[in-house]
């Protein structure tokens, strides 16, 4: 996923590094300014671009900022070139929220501080910017944009619990797409990649707001539709089932399956359940000839 493409445009050094303080990208100003090769700061680190009394105010103040707040604001420092010169320098520094433990570092020449402050704020707008795009794209299944499995189980979780409290409905589609395998054997691997990326595509705009399209795996798609009993259910399958039989997708024309299940008011239910249900329906779908929805039992 690194290095996003836009971040060699700053005029200014930027970094991103891990939870074991490896340097894990480094733009171009960092490396024609201060002369130092990737390999190197990859292999040394953050002690190859700074001072030790730089790293030692890492240890006793930065690090312990971000565990605290998250965030560390325009600390001077001093960072020292290939050719072993000192220059002082403004950083920024920010830790990611989503658990990658991640650090985006802002660097700015501070001879001139006078000219920085602007160019500060911008860039730091752009790195928090920068941050949400990768949060987003830890979200999301790389091939469809849908969101992936890992996401889909916390918007499950939260909307069967809402469900479960207020006493409202929810139900789940359960769809695969028919002889995948064979559109993977007779047309190649790229053709199957587009039509996932393509149905993935129908699927989402097939979603209203609040409907949560995720891919579940492989050639499995997942649609949570809330406030939604399995009979209008069934009619937004019936919909995905139209629109296949009049359009290709990646070229092709193909069906799918569905399995429906239901959470009902007010009984509750967990997420585990209602997938297994949706499951057996989609088995039943398939077993009755493919291209239809089948419901779950109540």
């Amino acid at each position: 996923m690194f290095p996003p493409p836009d971040l060699n445009l700053f005029n200014c050094g930027l970094l991103i590094t891990d939870a074991d303080r490896r340097v894990l990208y480094a733009n171009s100003f960092v490396l024609n300014e201060y002369g130092h090769d990737a390999d190197v700061i990859s292999v040394e680190g953050l002690s190859a671009l700074f001072t030790r009394s730089s790293l030692i105010l890492f240890d006793s103040y930065l690090y312990p900022m971000l565990l605290q707040e998250g965030v560390c604001q325009e600390l001077q420092v001093m960072v020292k070139t290939a050719d072993e010169e000192r220059v002082p320098v403004l950083i920024s520094v920010k830790q990611d929220t989503t658990g990658t433990g991640h650090h985006y570092w802002a660097l700015f020449d501070a001879t001139n501080r006078s000219k920085l402050y602007d160019e500060l704020i911008e860039t730091r707008e752009k790195l928090q910017d920068q941050a949400e795009s990768l949060a987003n794209l830890a979200k999301r299944d790389a091939l469809t944009g849908l969101l992936n499995r890992r996401e889909l189980s916390e918007q499950f979780a939260m909307l069967l619990s809402q469900a479960n409290r207020a006493d409202r409905a929810l139900s789940v589609l359960l769809i695969d797409i028919d002889h995948f395998k064979t559109i993977n054997d007779e047309y190649g691997h790229q053709r199957g990649d587009t039509v996932l990326r393509e149905f993935g595509g129908l699927l989402q705009k097939s979603c209203r707001t609040g409907d949560v399209a995720a891919r579940y795996g492989g050639e499995e798609f997942v649609v949570l539709l809330p406030d939604t009993g399995i009979t209008d259910a069934a009619k937004r399958a019936d919909r995905i089932h139209e629109k296949l039989s009049g359009i290709e997708v990646g070229g092709l024309r193909f069906s799918v399956s569905i399995g429906i299940s239901e959470k009902k008011a007010p009984v509750a239910t967990d997420a585990e359940n209602m997938i297994k249900k949706a499951d057996e329906a989609l088995y039943l779908a398939k077993n009755a000839g493919r291209g239809c929805t089948r419901l779950a039992d109540a």
